[in-house]
């Protein structure tokens, strides 16, 4: 079951969950990943979308698969509640343009692809 208990996507669940008043089932990954989006300001840098679902924690310095594998999902959500100035919260659709346009993931494809 997707989100562990969430039932909806606003700031008012965010607070809830923080406060440990959402589903019994909510594992203490998942509520430390809304208290890292929370940190993050629970929206879409890009588009402003709120919807807890599909918010990504985005590395500024695109070193996000290289802190993964060094600190684990629970270790990157604590540094971002250490550190928020190193990271952006974006939707997964904006995350995976800005992919695209850094090339990380697309480099075969020419300006003209675009």
């Amino acid at each position: 079951r997707y989100g562990h208990g969430l039932r909806d996507t606003t700031r008012s669940t965010a607070s809830k969950l923080l406060k440990g008043t959402i589903h019994e089932r909510a594992t203490d990954s998942t509520k430390l990943h809304i208290a890292a989006l929370a940190t993050l300001g629970l929206k879409c840098s890009k588009c402003g979308t709120t919807d807890i679902r599909v918010l990504q924690i985005d590395h500024l310095h695109n070193n996000g698969s290289k802190e993964y594998k060094k600190l684990g999902q629970a270790g990157v959500y604590s540094r971002v509640l250490k550190n928020p100035e190193d990271y952006q919260c974006l939707c997964a659709n904006c995350n995976w343009i800005k992919r695209a346009e850094d090339r990380k993931h697309y480099s075969w494809l020419s300006d003209s692809d675009f």
